[in-house]
């Protein structure tokens, strides 16, 4: 099998670049796929994450006025599927250019699939939305990542295939500490601005823990807010850190405060190592995952004064606390890279066999 992904990139630090690289690693060494991942507009260099040498990267360049830019980008596919001659090609594109990439490719033509990763209700713009989900029909497969992902689209035959687990290196679980972790890009989205507030109405009654927040961005803005909420002691910022496995074991809580997600690949990766977990039930993911009550704690989006009772309640509550990490190992094992990858390996052979 021969796939070529379609991206924008893959040396940041964020969730789809993980996933697209454990994925696309995977497919290589279990199944021997020849995989090829063509990125636009991104310097050459190395991933943040680690990726097997038998997957091959390619780059191309379009810029330019919107007409120059799409005659760039239309030629750079074309010449890249002619050269690999794919049986699968899989656009991992969030943007408006990843779904028109049916209609820059010839008629004869592999197996079209689109990945999208993002929730559409983070689309701002109203055309983009009423355009996109009649474009996402002209692909063999949209494939998205929970059902909630699905009732947004309404594209018949869309299938959900959720995001694996990392493989973690993990050696021996360090202690756990009074901390709250949050692990995101620095962004309205994300939500650290809720959990601030949430955590200002009760980090009095709690001086010995504190919340540590990883990811890129610009820190000040939230640092002010901590600040003018006077906790601002108790909230610390970090840069993206490849060994973020010991900051998940160390954590005695995960929070997820984001207003959407597309999946919410960290909240899973916080439940593997058995960190108990809350999150706001924004859409789309974290309700997919999660199961309130049972393997952790789910509050209605944006409501900081549940996510502040929440974690209020559980910084009390060592022994519940405990009894959702053990669980939350448990639903967390459903999404190991064998089981995900299987399903992938399915639905390519499926589309190539339909497509000879």
């Amino acid at each position: 099998m021969k796939l070529l992904y379609i991206v924008n990139g893959i040396r940041g630090s964020g969730g789809l670049e993980r996933v697209l690289l454990h994925k696309a690693s995977y497919l290589c060494d279990t199944y021997g796929y020849a995989v090829r991942i063509l990125v636009l507009n991104e310097p050459p260099g190395e991933p943040f994450y680690p990726v097997s040498p038998a997957v091959e990267v390619r780059h191309f360049h379009a810029s330019g006025s919107a007409v120059a830019y799409l005659r760039a980008y239309r030629s750079g596919l074309r010449q890249a599927v002619a050269r690999f001659q794919p049986d699968v090609v899989s656009v991992c594109d969030d943007g408006l250019k990843g779904l028109l990439v049916p209609l820059l490719l010839p008629r004869t033509r592999p197996a079209l699939v689109y990945e999208r990763h993002a929730s559409l209700e983070l689309m701002r713009s109203l055309w983009q939305k009423a355009v996109m989900r009649p474009l996402a029909r002209l692909y063999d497969k949209l494939v998205l990542l929970t059902q909630g992902n699905v009732k947004e689209w309404g594209v018949p035959g869309a299938v959900v295939i959720p995001n694996p687990l990392p493989d973690f290196e993990t050696g021996t679980p360090p202690p756990r500490k009074p901390q709250i972790l949050c692990v995101g890009s620095l962004c309205h989205n994300k939500g650290q601005d809720l959990l601030i507030e949430a955590w200002a109405r009760i980090a009095a009654r709690h001086p010995d823990w504190s919340v540590q927040v990883y990811g890129k961005g610009d820190p000040a803005p939230l640092l002010a807010l901590a600040a003018a909420r006077g906790v601002a002691g108790q909230v610390e910022f970090h840069p993206p850190v490849a060994g973020i496995a010991a900051r998940y074991q160390e954590a005695s809580l995960f929070v997820l405060p984001s207003r959407s997600e597309g999946f919410g690949m960290v909240l899973l990766e916080a439940m593997s190592f058995g960190t108990p977990c809350i999150s706001f039930d924004c859409p789309s993911g974290p309700g997919d995952i999660l199961t309130d009550g049972k393997d952790g704690v789910l509050v209605p989006a944006e409501d900081v004064a549940a996510l502040a009772a929440a974690m209020d309640a559980l910084i009390d509550n060592p022994a519940q606390r405990e009894v959702f990490g053990q669980q939350a190992r448990i639903t967390a094992q459903t999404y190991r890279i064998d089981q995900i990858a299987g399903r992938w390996q399915q639905l390519f052979t499926t589309l190539v066999a339909r497509n000879a």
